[in-house]
């Protein structure tokens, strides 16, 4: 069995050509990836969903298993229920997310329709990957997508996301900031907004005044 660390925001720090050498290292080992993301960049992330896909199609007799630790939130959740894990499992503390894809745009009208469009088409594909992971309807998946639905714990499992809670290691209490039974579950949320915001801003950086890559954008959407 080999163990991968994938933590990070993607298109930041979890990159897909780091990642398919790692994957490529592995030589067609059983797999467990311990992940946590905030999320990022919505073609990078199109990329990595595409890299395991592919990974699943060359070595379709391994165990793939995911264990989400921290987070997964955005692009990061829609890593996480890819159809290629035989296992998910979540810890007390993890956090999941699901919402609509986002971008930054400039141009002119035909061009942010165009935008806008891809988008749309977007959402579509991966309120589909949602939808067969969960087992609830698109429409509903659209809906939860729309809200900015998050989920805890043992609502990940709950909600089809996940199958299975980790065993715990202790019987402590957990440390301050970290989500738990009894403590404040807004307050929480609230701080890893803040985070998820930080992770935004970055990314508006990252993209303002490149260009709208469309040979990319056909491969994301290639599911």
């Amino acid at each position: 069995m080999t163990v991968l660390e994938w933590s990070g925001e993607i298109g930041w720090e979890l990159w897909t050509p780091e990642l398919r050498a790692q994957l490529k290292a592995s030589k067609g080992d059983d797999l467990t990836i311990r992940f946590s993301s905030v999320g990022g960049s919505l073609f990078e992330g199109g990329d990595i969903f595409n890299l395991l896909a592919d990974h699943r199609r060359d070595h379709p007799k391994i165990k793939m298993n995911l264990e989400i630790k921290s987070t997964a939130l955005s692009m990061g959740s829609a890593i996480a229920a890819s159809p290629v894990f035989d296992d998910v499992s979540v810890e007390q503390t993890s956090m999941f997310m699901l919402h609509n894809p986002w971008t930054i745009a400039i141009g002119d009208f035909d061009e942010m329709q165009g935008r806008a469009d891809f988008l749309k088409s977007a959402r579509d594909m991966f309120a589909r990957v949602y939808s067969a992971k969960s087992g609830q309807s698109i429409t509903d998946t659209i809906d939860d997508m729309s809200a900015e639905t998050w989920f805890f714990g043992q609502e990940i499992i709950d909600a089809g996301f996940a199958n299975r809670m980790n065993e715990s290691v202790s019987s402590a209490e957990p440390a301050a900031g970290i989500v738990g039974i009894g403590q404040d579950k807004a307050l929480i949320l609230a701080a890893v907004k803040i985070k998820f915001q930080q992770m935004k801003k970055r990314q508006k950086e990252l993209n303002e005044g490149v260009e709208f890559d469309e040979e990319r954008a056909v491969a994301c959407l290639k599911g």
